[in-house]
């Protein structure tokens, strides 16, 4: 039936944007610092939200780089997952 195949749709997107989110969360811990991963999760938990949290650390440019370029990925992939409603709610979030 159509509510089972959307229901299966939607199960299929969120176990892929866990995924990407334990991905993002895994390369985070490779690129901080120890301090700088503390100082981020701290961030976190006080409500700010992803970006805001990494671009108030003190990082190499190296650091940066990676990070940009890999949340860029992150994010691609995660468009790729959710339908253009979905993308738009998000955006005005």
């Amino acid at each position: 039936s159509q509510l089972f195949n959307l229901n299966r749709a939607i199960k299929t997107q969120e176990k892929s944007i866990i995924k990407i989110n334990q991905e993002i969360s895994q390369e985070i811990q490779r690129i901080l610092t120890p301090e700088q991963l503390q100082q981020f999760t701290s961030r976190l938990a006080n409500g700010l939200s992803l970006h805001f949290a990494l671009s108030n650390l003190s990082l190499a440019d190296k650091q940066k780089n990676k990070l940009w370029v890999f949340l860029d990925s992150a994010q691609s992939q995660i468009e790729q997952v959710l339908t253009p409603e979905q993308l738009e709610y998000i955006r005005h979030l």
